[in-house]
């Protein structure tokens, strides 16, 4: 799934993000000038972590989608979005990947 993000989002840089207290976020990317961060997860119940919130605050995000196997998109947060997968693999530019983390 990084591997497809990474593709969509190119050429934009794209970083992993870690802090000492091993607070980490799978994707960090600016698009647009403002900073939208990606966590890929396996479970079908997708929720906010620690390090979701630490990522938030820190990096400032402007968005967070947390990216899992399930069907339906929905908002877990103002700020954090649940975004299946599939949606993802066939968003077919940045726009539409931003679209659908509004």
């Amino acid at each position: 799934m990084l591997e497809q993000l990474a593709a969509l989002l190119a050429p934009n840089p794209l970083y992993y993000w870690r802090t000492q207290q091993d607070a980490e976020l799978d994707l960090y990317v600016e698009l647009s000038g403002r900073p939208y961060g990606f966590e890929i997860k396996r479970t079908s119940t997708p929720s906010i972590s620690r390090s979701m919130r630490s990522a938030l605050v820190d990096l400032q995000l402007a968005r967070l989608a947390i990216v899992y196997p399930g069907e339906h998109r929905f908002p877990l947060s103002d700020t954090v979005v649940a975004v299946p997968a599939d949606q993802i693999l066939t968003t077919g530019s940045v726009d539409e990947l931003l679209a659908l983390l509004k």
